[in-house]
């Protein structure tokens, strides 16, 4: 029955070509959710759809630039022509960049903007019109530890997320009473590549998976992974801002790059 509330869905996951997305789409695959794999990465993608075979689902990989609204506008349409609906999107492409404020540069925080906003936001825009038509749709945001809590070195990353966070709040109000589903999920450090070299607490891209599972069997608003001690460190942040600049350096989130002073 469970296995029911999945099958037959067509989910849109950008960001596939590995980590989170990857893992995503192979614990959806389980549940016989159809799919539409993108990604920069063309190779990455064809690899995933490789692995998912086994799970008798249809797949259709999608090379496609989120920054670029028309490749977005292009991935919506092949994704229609083929399936005929959009149930899911899981907006999860990121970008991250860990460096001080002192030696940062404009051009950073537009790139780290173009992709964690800008990007989700295409995504979102185009999707939602869709969605609206069906009377029908989840959205499932990935913003991070840093959209609640700016964390040093993040100072591009934080701000987009921050951003991205405000706007998923506004669409999740927007969209009430119109059967349009609206989640954002919050991990902490997830071990992906895009972190390797950062030596810090990490979580396995497998607790998102299930994360997201959670999120559209239960519609939930937000879902923070792991669940109480982030809960904990958000309401402490919340209640004094100084005792949250000490969780952070005691939770050593702002971690340190191996194999540099």
């Amino acid at each position: 029955m469970k296995r029911a509330i999945f099958q037959k869905k067509v989910a849109i996951i950008t960001g596939a070509s590995g980590g989170i997305g990857a893992a995503i789409a192979i614990t959806l695959a389980k549940k016989g959710v159809n799919l539409v794999l993108t990604s920069r990465n063309q190779n990455q993608l064809l690899k995933l759809t490789e692995i998912l075979q086994k799970y008798e689902i249809n797949t259709l990989a999608i090379p496609t630039d989120i920054t670029q609204k028309d490749q977005v506008h292009q991935l919506m349409e092949e994704t229609i022509k083929y399936f005929g609906k959009v149930d899911i999107l899981i907006a999860n492409a990121g970008q991250y960049l860990k460096r001080p404020i002192l030696h940062l540069k404009a051009n950073a925080i537009e790139e780290s903007m173009a992709v964690n906003f800008y990007g989700n936001f295409h995504c979102i825009h185009e999707v939602l019109p869709i969605m609206l038509k069906q009377k029908t749709g989840h959205i499932i945001v990935l913003s991070a530890i840093d959209g609640k809590k700016g964390i040093p070195a993040n100072a591009a990353f934080v701000a987009s997320k921050f951003a991205l966070t405000g706007f998923v709040e506004v669409l999740r109000q927007e969209m009430k009473g119109k059967n349009i589903h609206i989640s954002t999920i919050f991990p902490r450090r997830v071990d992906t590549q895009m972190i390797a070299k950062h030596k810090i607490p990490k979580i396995h891209p497998d607790k998102v998976a299930k994360a997201i599972i959670k999120a559209i069997k239960k519609k939930k608003r937000e879902i923070l992974v792991p669940y109480w001690r982030l809960k904990i460190f958000f309401i402490l942040n919340t209640l004094s801002c100084r005792l949250g600049d000490r969780l952070v350096r005691w939770l050593n989130l702002e971690g340190k790059e191996t194999g540099k002073k």
